[in-house]
């Protein structure tokens, strides 16, 4: 893989050096550059293909992500956004520009492009994912779950959505506890166990065990005192 991007960035330089002015081959360029993982050598060859030709919402795309590698989130989110205002039907720039947004500390708004992006791209298993984590974050339980569910009938074998389907279902079981709805408690928390069994977390299915004897114990009738 690195000998055809060290390929593929020695041809563009050479189209560069015949026909400079080519936005096209600086973006790909560009394209090669992050796949050799060289994103601040990216940028330039995006940021001047944008001279070019300002609104293409591919190159802004492409420069949005070179800059998220390089953690400058803030001109990431501003690249994001005029390429979806350019191509607003684009999923992979809503997915993008929702990760950035979390990162910055914006849930809200990062939910609002994974659910753009779902609306797109209905079965991508990592934003249903993502955007679990994100609800999960804003304590929104059951829609998270919701989204867990979604990306594992996609993807059976995904193992972080097990595990944080694991953990946002005995996040629930402990509201129904202490709400006194200890049948609902010991349902959902044993649902959460075989999820934790599936994502193959022994210590998260212990403590969940635990959690679920803890609410037997609290519904067994008790014993006169002799």
């Amino acid at each position: 893989m690195a000998g055809r991007a060290d390929w593929a960035v020695q041809c563009y330089r050479e189209l560069l050096r015949i026909s400079p002015d080519h936005e096209d081959v600086d973006q790909s360029l560009g394209i090669a550059l992050s796949s050799w993982g060289r994103p601040q050598e990216a940028i330039v060859h995006f940021q001047k293909a944008l001279r070019i030709k300002p609104d293409d919402a591919k190159t802004h795309y492409n420069l949005g992500l070179a800059l998220a590698r390089q953690e400058k989130f803030d001109d990431a989110i501003k690249h994001f956004r005029h390429s979806l205002r350019i191509n607003p039907g684009d999923a992979g720039a809503h997915i993008n520009l929702g990760n950035v947004l979390k990162v910055k500390g914006m849930p809200n708004e990062a939910i609002k492009h994974f659910q753009s992006a779902l609306r797109i791209r209905p079965d991508s298993a990592k934003t249903h994912y993502n955007l679990g984590i994100t609800l999960a974050e804003q304590g929104d339980l059951e829609e998270a779950i919701s989204h867990y569910q979604h990306a594992l009938l996609v993807n059976p074998d995904f193992a972080g959505a097990h595990e944080n389907l694991g953990i946002a279902l005995g996040m629930l079981a402990a509201t129904y506890a202490e709400a006194g709805r200890l049948d609902e408690a010991i349902k959902t928390a044993s649902q959460a166990i075989a999820s934790a069994t599936a994502a193959e977390d022994e210590k998260l299915a212990g403590d969940l065990r635990r959690q679920v004897a803890s609410y037997r114990q609290a519904v067994s009738p008790k014993k006169p005192s002799e």
